[in-house]
């Protein structure tokens, strides 16, 4: 039943209410899955369900002062130089060469080839495409391409003056509205969230950036009291086009295994086949299932 529907069935067959899957679930799916009940498997969404219940701490929700370099990046930077691990920052690979089912090297974009032991993919699904030879991809990888992709749209606001927001680095939840989330990230900085924006407002992501912008406006005026339009001073709207890729019935079936059919290449990202969703936690055991196979395979 779980593999064959989606979420939107799945909360219509155990007689959820309106009210609750419009302030419980729906809000719960967009955070998770970037799209709406009907385009999420209902096998992935009662995985992660039982994932985030499955003890008493995961049910906490942390709010971090610091940004996601600043928790996840530079730490790891910081390791790998400890380690004397060279890093080639601001390095295309153009292509990985392979031969007899092993990376023989990779073709950097200044034509340098390099060779190592192993390999690691942390690319998207739809780059990693383009580093393979075209007419041998099938016989590597699983139909990767089939994976479509949902929008996520910033939009972020500076203001003249202060605002009147006691609490700093807070996220608010809006509903019944086109923006969902607003993060407080300074007395004169706003970020507007809308996941799944390419379900929305018959395809908010096609829409200009003005137009995007005095529709966030509307939804702020109508719901912060005392909200003064009049003191935005310029704003910015980021379209992520393929920020995450969609969980719909069968799309398990393209996500692929982080241990390829090459022998020294190993494939990992949000989108390969972790359990999750396309979630920062899903590129993290992913990069854990790739170092694992390497491990075991040495012991």
């Amino acid at each position: 039943y779980l593999k064959n529907n989606s979420v939107e069935k799945l909360l219509n067959d155990l007689e959820q209410t309106d009210s609750l899957k419009k302030f419980f679930w729906n809000p719960l799916i967009l955070a998770s899955f970037n799209t709406l009940p009907e385009y999420v498997s209902a096998d992935l969404f009662v995985k992660l369900v039982k994932k985030g219940t499955e003890y008493k701490k995961n049910m906490s929700i942390i709010l971090s002062d610091n940004n996601l370099n600043d928790l996840f990046i530079y730490n790891a930077v910081n390791y790998l130089n400890d380690k004397s691990v060279k890093m080639y920052l601001g390095s295309g690979v153009k292509k990985i060469n392979i031969e007899n089912s092993i990376v023989q090297n990779i073709e950097m974009e200044n034509g340098k080839k390099e060779k190592y032991d192993y390999y690691f993919s942390m690319v998207p699904n739809y780059s990693l495409l383009k580093l393979f030879d075209k007419d041998k991809n099938s016989q590597y990888i699983c139909n990767i391409e089939k994976l479509r992709s949902s929008t996520i749209i910033s939009v972020h606001l500076f203001f003249k003056e202060d605002l009147n927001f006691e609490i700093e680095n807070c996220m608010i939840g809006l509903v019944d509205t086109v923006v969902q989330w607003i993060f407080v990230k300074g007395k004169r900085h706003l970020c507007i969230v809308i996941s799944g924006a390419d379900f929305i407002e018959n395809n908010l992501t096609e829409k200009d950036n003005n137009e995007i912008f005095k529709i966030c406006l509307n939804d702020i005026k109508s719901c912060l009291n005392g909200f003064n339009e009049n003191n935005v001073m310029d704003f910015k709207v980021i379209k992520e086009k393929r920020a995450t890729f969609i969980p719909e019935v069968g799309s398990e079936n393209f996500r692929n295994k982080q241990y390829s059919n090459i022998e020294n290449l190993y494939i990992g990202g949000d989108w390969t086949d972790t359990g999750y969703p396309a979630t920062i936690e899903g590129a993290i055991k992913s990069a854990k299932i790739c170092s694992d196979f390497i491990i075991n395979s040495k012991n």
